[in-house]
């Protein structure tokens, strides 16, 4: 039995040692397990901070992106009115162009007046005061035209002036009011 003593007993010191050797080794793999998770959490802990970074980046962006679409949308939309308007004014501006070569081919002011802004106008070649001027403009079926702006103190200072004549072509059925 000694010798079954010794050869168990043996055995199990041969096992004991190879569990110790197999416990070092394998502590030594779940040291370096845990080295390699504890490296990956840091890594995963960096990679949060840098993915939460680049959201609020991407979010600024947007931020940034939908301010200029918005601004953009407001320079188009002035852009069209300004477009609208031009083309309105474009098209007035060609009516009256229109209108003013035929007035001016159907000779709508009477000899010895010019046609400015669709108006006739007359320079008076003599000197008048102003009472005067008015009541030779009336005589024309016509008003004298007061250019603005202008003071008393000017106009009593002068008080001798060209008489500058609007005149309204009843003839021809057209209507041109002073100022208009």
């Amino acid at each position: 039995m000694s010798l079954k003593y010794w050869q168990v007993s043996g055995q199990l010191e041969g096992a004991s040692q190879r569990h110790t050797a197999e416990s070092g080794a394998l502590a030594q793999q779940l040291g370096s397990q845990e080295e390699n998770l504890t490296q990956t959490l840091r890594l995963l802990s960096r990679a949060q901070t840098e993915l939460s970074t680049t959201r609020l980046a991407l979010w600024q962006s947007r931020e940034d992106r939908n301010r200029t679409q918005r601004q953009l949308e407001e320079e188009r939309k002035q852009w069209r009115l300004a477009k609208s308007r031009l083309q309105e004014e474009k098209a007035k501006a060609t009516r009256e162009l229109a209108e003013a070569k035929s007035c001016q081919q159907m000779g709508c002011c009477p000899p010895g007046w010019a046609l400015f802004r669709w108006k006739c106008l007359r320079v008076s070649s003599e000197w008048e005061t102003w009472e005067g001027s008015r009541r030779d403009c009336g005589e024309q079926e016509a008003q004298l035209l007061i250019l603005k702006p202008w003071d008393a103190g000017t106009f009593w200072r002068d008080a001798v002036m060209k008489c500058w004549a609007l005149r309204a072509p009843r003839e021809r059925g057209h209507t041109l009011t002073p100022g208009a």
